[in-house]
């Protein structure tokens, strides 16, 4: 590996894979006519990896495999009932990370459209091994 200056650190590629534009729908909320049904939500997830030797053998074993995690990120985000988008958020952070070892640190955004009369909210929230 390279190394550059007197107290440098190997170089490591850390690349970024995007999933974005999830359009899906779970009870989350707080107040109680929110609780009766599924609220529309809008979902973004970002892995930061090394994809080097997926992106030289050209293998998708070598590759983090999005489709099942895409899968498996709405079907947590439906099946959950939580109260803030920040608790789904970070459960959805659990599961991104325990997902595949490789992924050093994953992003998610949320986007609740309905949660305010003239506008949407948004968190994004971002965690590390």
């Amino acid at each position: 590996m390279p190394v550059t200056g007197r107290f440098a650190l190997p170089l490591v590629a850390m690349d970024q894979l995007r999933v974005t534009d999830i359009a899906l729908a779970a009870v989350i909320g707080v107040n109680p006519d929110e609780r009766k049904r599924a609220q529309p939500l809008r979902l973004r997830f970002e892995l930061e990896l090394n994809l080097d030797l997926a992106s030289q053998s050209d293998r998708l074993a070598d590759a983090p495999d999005y489709a099942a995690l895409t899968e498996a990120v709405i079907a947590h985000a439906q099946a959950s009932q939580f109260q803030l988008l920040e608790a789904l958020a970070g459960s959805l952070l659990s599961l991104i990370l325990a997902f595949d070892p490789r992924i050093e640190a994953a992003t998610v955004g949320l986007a609740k459209p309905e949660a305010l009369s003239n506008g949407t909210v948004e968190i994004e929230m971002r965690r590390r091994r």
